[in-house]
């Protein structure tokens, strides 16, 4: 007669997660594959046959009104490391130095990463949700422009953006909010 006792079962089973795990993890490390093969059979190895989504054929999935403001790189006005923002993996200064773009705007009641369009200010041009505002902000429809600059090194460059943020003021515009 044959017989299988737990401890036998349990070690089975281990070996058949770990296997599993192992094989989604192959697939995942592999995302490229699958599509390159999918491209082929499909006729889509050229780069020109491909249709790629533009961000003016997006509908937004929310329209709200809220109140705007800007802020700047100067350490008063954010943390000792002023040209990061919560979404820490980016750098403002850099890349306004890289690119000449401010597309960086703070607030509290969107997911970081969220793309949004101020049609009245700024026409068909996305901005980012990188950074969080004060706590105190919390609950409220505001959100913040970055004001762009440079490394601040000196006390020029943080004046002069700062000068850039209060130049803004305070306005109510509509925002049109799309997906990350």
């Amino acid at each position: 007669m044959f017989c299988i006792n737990q401890t036998t079962i349990h070690a089975y089973l281990q070996k058949a997660i770990l296997a599993f795990v192992v094989v989604a993890l192959l697939i995942g490390a592999f995302p490229h594959v699958t599509s390159v093969f999918a491209e082929t059979e499909l006729g889509l190895d050229k780069q020109e046959d491909a249709v790629f989504p533009v961000s003016d054929d997006r509908e937004p999935t929310r329209e709200m009104w809220i109140v705007a403001t800007a802020y700047s790189s100067d350490p008063a006005q954010t943390d000792a490391s002023p040209c990061t923002p919560a979404m820490s993996s980016f750098d403002m200064c850099t890349y306004y130095e890289d690119y000449g773009i401010e597309n960086t705007i703070a607030t509290n009641f969107l997911p970081l990463g969220t793309q949004v369009k101020f049609p009245e200010l700024y026409g068909d041009k996305i901005f980012v949700v990188r950074d969080r505002m004060n706590a105190r902000y919390n609950g409220t429809n505001r959100i913040d422009f970055w004001v762009g600059s440079e490394h601040p090194t000196s006390r020029d460059i943080i004046a002069t953006a700062k000068n850039k943020a209060r130049g803004f003021g305070v306005k109510q515009v509509k925002m049109e909010i799309y997906s990350r």
